[in-house]
């Protein structure tokens, strides 16, 4: 097996484990997306409900940047 390849291999599962296909303002590589299935499964969120709190985390992440960036 080449050098590196297995590391693929074990990192690829994160992708299909609930994670958005879809760009957005955020860096959404398989390792940081992989970092937040990790964060939510140790919080007990599992399937669907991984979803939406990923997304409610995004939205309320990014609508706190926006206010930052204007100032408010």
């Amino acid at each position: 097996m080449r050098a590196g390849h297995e590391m693929f291999v074990h990192m690829r599962h994160f992708r299909t484990a609930g994670a958005p296909r879809r760009a957005n303002l955020f860096d959404d590589s398989p390792r940081l997306v992989g970092r937040q299935t990790v964060n939510a499964r140790k919080a007990g969120i599992v399937g669907s409900n991984l979803l939406n709190e990923t997304a409610n985390i995004r939205r309320e992440i990014s609508s706190r940047w926006h206010e930052t960036s204007l100032g408010l």
